[in-house]
């Protein structure tokens, strides 16, 4: 038993296995990193083909679409690296224009929680690591903050490894 999901691909509603949706929603997602924001209306014509492409291998409507179905779509359509090259940013797909809190391999002082939280809030890490230390000399509660936020903050190669476990399934 597989799970359908209901889905508006190029203006058209689809149901879909669950397979079929993390396919095609991987394969937008390669190429929306691929294009810049005034290029949208690529990313529509592309569901568009999709719908159109999806529409011919379906016999009847109440059909659900496969993960081969997917597959042989999406290849019909080309490889996302055709689009382009990936867009360098500091966002990821999923975090809304902002990293992942973590605590970075690289720029750390101590353990990377002011750098991880400079690039978090999209702040100079040099300013985060300025309060910090005040927060230390004033006597306040910064030295058992910044040890709870040493211990709850993944490091870097940890989310990348989630993430990566994530995207295989």
């Amino acid at each position: 038993m597989k799970k359908t999901i209901n889905a508006n691909i190029g203006s058209l509603a689809f149901t879909i296995d669950e397979d079929a949706y993390l396919i095609l929603e991987r394969y937008l997602n390669d190429i929306r990193s691929r294009l810049d924001a005034s290029n949208s209306c690529i990313l529509e014509d592309v569901e568009a083909r999709i719908a159109d492409l999806l529409n011919e291998e379906l016999s009847s409507p109440m059909q659900v679409v496969t993960a081969e179905m997917a597959r042989r779509t999406t290849a019909r359509i080309g490889r996302p690296e055709e689009f382009g090259d990936r867009k360098t940013t500091n966002t990821s797909d999923t975090d809304n224009d902002r990293q992942r809190l973590s605590r970075p391999k690289d720029d750390r002082m101590i353990a990377g929680v002011c750098s991880g939280l400079g690039r978090h809030l999209d702040i100079d890490p040099t300013l985060i690591r300025v309060i910090a230390v005040l927060a230390v000399i004033l006597g306040t509660a910064g030295v058992w903050i910044y040890i709870i936020m040493w211990i709850c903050l993944p490091e870097e190669s940890e989310v990348e490894q989630y993430q990566n476990q994530n995207e295989r399934r």
